[in-house]
């Protein structure tokens, strides 16, 4: 995973140009509370997750999805 606050696309785009057998698989755009609020999501899930993200070297799903239930 890769985070950039500015031109994360390009970045990921020149990651793929140099590493062979890459691909972009996913782009998600992070734009905070209000985005949650706006899809029906649970924002203090967001924020358990987002804590347990940060603390991951390797992310794991299962202990995510825990997160976001309040598990």
């Amino acid at each position: 995973m890769l985070w950039f606050d500015n031109q994360a696309e390009e970045a990921a785009n020149f990651y793929v140009s140099v590493f062979k057998n890459s691909k972009v698989k996913q782009i998600t755009h992070y734009a905070g509370e209000e985005f949650s609020k706006k899809k029906g999501q649970d924002a203090a899930g967001l924020q358990r997750v987002t804590h347990e993200v940060w603390q991951m070297k390797k992310l794991d799903l299962a202990k995510l999805e825990k997160a976001f239930a309040g598990k």
